[in-house]
């Protein structure tokens, strides 16, 4: 069961925040100059350092891990497991980026938040970049292929997408969906030496799943860097 780490996310998420710019709250007009992808700092380099979509998650409160600006309003990712109600939170910029207060607690500005992409940005293509942008070969002959376009196997589109959402995914790595596969998920797991294992997974809510051991069982595919 996933578990928010309440913890280090007071640490990582400061209640201070240094504006130069106004407060600007939903309904204002001013709000679409925000409006965009930005990622929370900590989760940035929680993504980085982890390689691990899991693991990244685990660092931080996945409540507040990105947030979203459009025409609707602010929307926080909420471990992208429920919507967000965008009308009832602030923002305001500092030298070290984005801090969004909601109204119900206006004593705690949440952030610093950096733009990552325009509102229309595919999060699920932008993370898997993030984590794996770039080339390698399958011990199969595979030549697999990350960019912010999504997944390409042998310069073929792979019809995948990241699962976002780890409250009943695999509890470890990255997990791709593939719609139609008996096993729904192929799971990411960063080895060393620029080595990606592929598990084979299922829902963590399936009675016949059985349980991945990364360390000792077959991967289904090894993936190894080539540029």
């Amino acid at each position: 069961m996933f578990k928010f780490v309440l913890i280090t996310a007071l640490i990582l998420f400061s209640t201070a925040a240094k504006a130069s710019d106004a407060m600007t709250c939903f309904g204002d007009s001013y709000l679409t100059k925000f409006n965009g992808l930005w990622i929370h700092q900590s989760f940035e380099k929680s993504l980085d350092d982890t390689r691990s979509w899991y693991d990244a998650l685990n660092k931080v409160d996945s409540n507040y891990a990105s947030i979203k600006i459009d025409e609707s309003g602010l929307h926080f990712n909420l471990n992208w497991h429920e919507g967000d109600i965008p009308n009832d939170k602030c923002v305001r910029m500092s030298d070290d980026g984005l801090w969004v207060m909601e109204k119900w607690k206006p004593e705690i500005w949440i952030g610093p938040f950096h733009k990552v992409g325009s509102s229309k940005t595919d999060e699920s293509k932008y993370y898997l970049n993030r984590l794996f942008s770039g080339c390698f070969i399958s011990d199969k002959n595979d030549r697999w292929c990350f960019s912010d376009s999504g997944i390409t196997i042998n310069e073929k589109k792979f019809p995948t997408k990241l699962q976002m959402d780890i409250t009943e995914g695999p509890l470890y790595g990255t997990a791709l969906f593939v719609e139609g596969r008996k096993l729904p998920f192929l799971v990411l797991v960063p080895k060393a030496n620029n080595v990606l294992a592929i598990f084979e997974d299922d829902w963590a809510s399936s009675e016949d799943r059985k349980p991945v051991d990364v360390n000792h069982d077959k991967p289904w595919q090894i993936l190894r860097r080539v540029r």
